[in-house]
């Protein structure tokens, strides 16, 4: 037998997914540094309040993203309960 291991990402994204979320990440901490630079004075604190806005950025997509991802597969687990319930059921109803 093959032992081989999975990441934890390989194992619950498909790679598309994988793409779509740094895709997505990319395009948030550019336009969210992009939009701070403009508020943002030059200067040797300005790099790191952009790090520290990108940095706070990505966190919080990550948060409402993993917030996302766990709600979509609770109501994927229920609606396959309740699919497997009404099988269940149908089978136990017998025709007049």
């Amino acid at each position: 037998m093959n032992d081989v291991k999975i990441g934890f990402f390989a194992r619950h994204l498909d790679p598309g997914s994988i793409f779509e979320e740094m895709l997505f990440g990319l395009v948030m901490v550019l336009t969210f540094t992009l939009g701070a630079s403009v508020t943002v004075t030059e200067g040797p604190e300005a790099i790191r309040t952009l790090m520290i806005a990108a940095i706070g950025c990505n966190i919080a997509w990550g948060i409402i993203d993993g917030a996302m991802y766990a709600m979509s597969n609770l109501l994927d687990r229920a609606r396959r309960n309740r699919m497997l319930l009404s099988l269940k059921n149908a089978g136990m109803k017998r025709p007049p």
